[in-house]
């Protein structure tokens, strides 16, 4: 029988040249196939290790350990060469490390870890699911299975593990100050939601003659009132926000740090062009030598025209605020429907992270958030200079910036080309006629070159060539702009610093290092010997509740991701945020969200992108009411999600945020008339003097050269001093700073008032 092209072993040989093809030892093959190994041999080590050396802080790893974790590497090495001839390698590096995940959860008494780990499992759950086309049935099973232990083992942790007993031999992942003892109370939250979806479910259902349900689940048509309500509510809470800022500041509340630190700044390059203060290390001192942060100059010609600390406050208010305009464009960029980009939008204005962010006065992070949208979008968008413009913008906000830049190129270069496929729509001639042909339909094969002129295949042949010279270059401009770029401005930005006199605040990863004082490359090397405890960090009970808070404002949908690939917009918020142990980066009620904010957002967009993708939608198709049926469903579920999460953030943000905030200034005996007879006073006081200040009139005295903070001062008595000013409305040390001076001959100045008690040098 004589072979022809189209025969079904002329395709079966195609096949079999591409299957040889596929497992040639390729660079993501050998990474995929080294993680299975580690992640298998790590899984080992967790149970032949006591539970305290497994999940408790960084002691020294000694040698034995490394030699015996180096046998199981060699053991699971083998095994995982054995799985890859039976399993798929993404569901296998899926699998393993759901496995080692499972395996910490089993081992851990923890509520907050068990948490945590379940929240990866869902995910590695859902990537593999995703797979499900090409993923075996057992690996379906295994997945569910893994997770479905997880989710026990949490149950057995919040019901029947003793808290206390663990709490003392655990200490370091237990509630930090400031936050929310868990237990029974998550697992009752849990329930109570759980519990009301269903109800509210029920009740649209039933409610059908009032057309309840109807409305609920075609919003598009009232897609323009929505927005109006959108537009409405996120407007309340910015005024909120803004009367907390702003009273704060009228009423000389802010701090030293760090409303006092910029302020002084602002004035030092307003007088010298230097970022200089004297209150942030207690000497003559430039800001750059703490954090490298240019981007700050972009305000100094706002802050001539008005040097006050209000305008500050103000600025970074509207800077915050404007990262809804590039996340619009992106969400049109994606072809997102517009009721999708009004809920998006919402979610961004209303999310804690933004709102909470701004609470403690001005600081360079609020550039982050559109800094890092506007880039996003010049990516979506191909546009070179622009990418490159606004890529050094966000480098230049702070030294840690390089981790939101870095992370965006592993995105980008991880999803392009398929990107890029998308928008060419298959006019690679050649690859199109081998594809159907391996397929081994004739009819197909008819149909296809029938769509398909001579003249056009032709076209795409000569166009295949340029196409890929232009996808290298733009992968090239991608690994230069965004990986190698932000390395080299690390490297810059840190030796600015220390040649500054000050040193990079790599202490704070200090926690995840075994090697002390190895700085970087020990926490590395930590991490590939004994990543148990930096997993375990993630999720203390503090963080645990700062995750919860922020992904449900995203009704979780950046951690249901249809691509591994997109987990690197969820990075930064694990490195900058959970990983450190300085505790305030993840308080909401501090200005380190403003970068993670803006990247969940995005991810947000990215899985609402492709699940419109795997469902065959447009936004038509989301636009025009859906026939009844499972699209109709669908549609309804999601338009609902997004809806309670909107609420949820409105609520959160208004009740845990804003409002103890304001209540907290309408209740204290600070007004804004004694404020403004207190400015005044200072403005009595000479200004080419040497002050010592109580730290919340830092920033009404910032004009001040010599401008020093008593509660960071030597607690000697300093003769170079020529005014002491002590705020007497709600301090309660300044006695020692009383005796100290008038011990030293110091008198009070008539100057003196209610609330200032001056003291002047004889």
């Amino acid at each position: 029988m004589k072979k022809q092209n189209g025969s079904p072993n002329a395709d079966l040989s195609v096949l079999r040249e591409g299957t040889e093809r596929s497992e040639r030892p390729t660079v993501p093959r050998v990474l995929a196939f080294i993680f299975v190994a580690w992640t298998l041999a790590q899984t080992i080590n967790l149970f032949t290790l006591p539970l305290e050396d497994a999940l408790g802080a960084y002691t020294e790893i000694a040698s034995g350990q490394i030699i015996r974790l180096a046998l199981f590497l060699i053991v699971t090495a083998a095994l995982s060469y054995k799985l890859m001839r039976k399993i798929e390698l993404p569901e296998l590096a899926l699998l393993s490390g759901q496995v080692l995940f499972t395996a910490i959860a089993l081992r851990s008494p923890l509520l907050s870890l068990s948490i945590g780990l379940l929240l990866l499992n869902i995910s590695m759950t859902v990537l593999i699911l995703r797979l499900r086309k090409k993923a075996k049935p057992a690996s379906v099973i295994i997945s569910l299975s893994l997770l479905a232990t997880t989710l026990l083992k949490l149950l057995y942790n919040a019901l029947f593990v003793d808290f206390e007993s663990d709490s003392t031999r655990f200490k370091h992942y237990f509630a930090e100050e400031g936050s929310i003892n868990l237990g029974w109370s998550f697992v009752m939250i849990l329930v109570l939601l759980l519990s009301a979806g269903i109800a509210l479910y029920m009740l649209l259902k039933q409610f059908k003659r009032l057309k309840v349900a109807r409305r609920f689940g075609t919003l598009h048509r009232q897609k323009r009132e929505l927005g109006y309500l959108i537009i409405i509510g996120s407007a309340l809470l910015w005024l909120c926000l803004a009367y907390i800022m702003c009273v704060r500041t009228m009423r000389i509340v802010t701090p030293t740090y760090d409303m006092g630190i910029f302020t002084q700044m602002y004035q030092g390059i307003l007088k010298s062009g230097q970022p200089l203060t004297t209150v942030e290390r207690d000497k003559v001192l430039s800001h750059f030598a703490v954090h490298f942060s240019p981007i700050l100059y972009l305000i100094t010609p706002i802050f001539y025209l008005f040097p006050d600390p209000l305008t500050l406050q103000i600025v970074q208010l509207l800077i915050a605020a404007s990262a809804v305009i590039p996340l619009v464009r992106i969400a049109k960029r994606l072809r997102l429907p517009q009721l999708w980009a009004y809920l998006a939008s919402g979610l961004l204005m209303a999310a804690p992270q933004l709102l909470g962010s701004n609470l403690y006065d001005f600081h360079e992070n609020c550039f982050l958030a559109p800094l890092i949208l506007w880039l996003i979008d010049a990516l979506l968008a191909r546009k070179k200079l622009r990418t490159l413009i606004f890529a050094l913008l966000t480098l230049m906000v702070k030294e840690d910036a390089v981790v939101y830049v870095f992370c965006l190129g592993l995105w980008t270069l991880s999803t392009w080309p398929k990107r890029q496929a998308e928008g060419v729509a298959d006019v690679a001639g050649g690859a199109g006629v081998q594809l159907v042909a391996a397929s081994g339909g004739a009819r197909v094969e008819t149909s296809a070159r029938a769509e398909m002129s001579a003249r056009e295949e032709m076209s795409a042949r000569q166009e295949m060539p340029v196409r890929e010279e232009t996808e290298r270059r733009d992968r090239l401009f991608v690994f230069l702009t965004l990986l190698v770029l932000p390395l080299l401005w690390f490297l810059l930005s840190t030796q600015v610093i220390r040649h500054l006199g000050g040193e990079p605040m790599l202490d704070r990863f200090a926690n995840l290092s075994a090697f002390k004082g190895s700085g970087v490359p020990g926490v590395a090397l930590t991490l590939i010997l004994h990543p148990v405890p930096a997993i375990a960090s993630l999720f203390t009970e503090g963080k645990i509740f700062y995750i919860m808070a922020v992904m449900s404002g995203f009704a979780f949908l950046p951690l249901l991701q249809k691509r591994a690939a997109h987990y690197f917009l969820l990075l930064p918020m694990a490195v900058i945020n959970l990983l450190p142990s300085w505790r305030f980066q993840h308080d909401l009620h501090f200005q380190y969200g403003y970068g993670s904010v803006a990247l969940l957002a995005f991810a947000a967009l990215v899985f609402l992108s492709d699940f419109m993708q795997q469902l065959g939608w447009t936004a038509q198709t989301v636009a025009v009411p859906m026939k009844r049926g499972l699209g109709r469903l669908r549609l309804n579920l999601i338009n609902m999600i997004l809806c309670v999460a909107l609420l949820f953030s409105m609520f959160f943000s208004l009740t845990y945020l804003l409002l103890p905030k304001m209540l907290q200034l309408n209740s204290a005996v600070v007004h804004v008339e004694k404020a403004n007879e207190m400015r005044e006073v200072l403005a009595e006081i000479p200004r080419d003097k040497k002050l010592l200040v109580s730290s919340v009139l830092v920033a009404e005295m910032a004009d001040i050269d010599e401008l020093y903070v008593i509660e960071y001062h030597v607690k000697k008595p300093d003769t170079s001093i020529d005014y002491v000013i002590l705020d007497q409305r709600f301090s309660t040390s300044n006695s020692w700073v009383i005796k100290t001076y008038t011990s030293a001959d110091y008198t009070q100045s008539e100057l003196s008032t209610e609330e200032l008690l001056i003291l002047e040098k004889p």
